[in-house]
């Protein structure tokens, strides 16, 4: 089981390694990864926020994939596996379900538009 302590560890790991780049997009999108995982430990966020998350977990990611492969990945494997551990399968709630599995398909379609974007096509 992945705990949030490990999803913390892999964004700290990314921000140590993005912290020498001078692009300050990339370090701001680095830092509101950390401000994300605050939403992480709400038992019940709202629509609004597991939409934000989506945002935050798809397009912003790619040039981090790109720039910080490894750590990126291993941020985003982590994430999902937490996500997917704590709150989809422990989860009764189907409303409350389909909406983290938004978020979830969201990570995933960052690593997809990062991997269409490096090799011209879908692997």
């Amino acid at each position: 089981m992945v705990l949030l302590d490990e999803v913390r560890n892999a964004t700290q790991a990314l921000k140590t390694v993005a912290s020498s780049h001078k692009d300050k997009t990339i370090l701001s999108v680095v830092e509101q990864l950390s401000s994300n995982l605050t939403l992480l430990e709400l038992s019940f966020p709202s629509s609004k926020l597991l939409e934000n998350l989506c945002l935050q977990f798809r397009k912003p990611l790619v040039p981090l994939y790109s720039l910080f492969t490894a750590h990126a990945c291993r941020f985003a494997v982590t994430l999902f596996a937490f996500i997917y551990e704590d709150k989809v399968e422990k989860n009764e709630d189907d409303v409350v379900v389909l909406l983290w599995e938004k978020v979830l398909n969201a990570i995933l379609a960052g690593l997809v538009d990062y991997l269409e974007d490096s090799s011209g096509m879908i692997l």
